[in-house]
């Protein structure tokens, strides 16, 4: 049996994996080009009180790379 993904299964996907992963919210949300963390808060299915976490260096390194650009 096949299952369907589309995008927003794997935007979900990928910003759960990243949340529970211990990445802060704010890291995701601009991965995720979201204006706001309500938004983010939505794709990581979390409740409103957010937990800081440390930041993968891979994603830090992204990030400047595209600030950069």
């Amino acid at each position: 049996m096949r299952k369907k993904v589309s995008f927003h299964s794997i935007r979900h996907t990928f910003a759960t994996q990243l949340y529970e992963a211990g990445t802060v919210i704010h890291i995701i949300q601009e991965l995720l080009g979201d204006s706001s963390s309500k938004t983010t808060e939505h794709y990581t299915h979390m409740s409103n009180s957010v937990s800081e976490g440390f930041v993968p260096l891979d994603t830090l390194l992204k990030i400047k790379k595209r600030r950069e650009s």
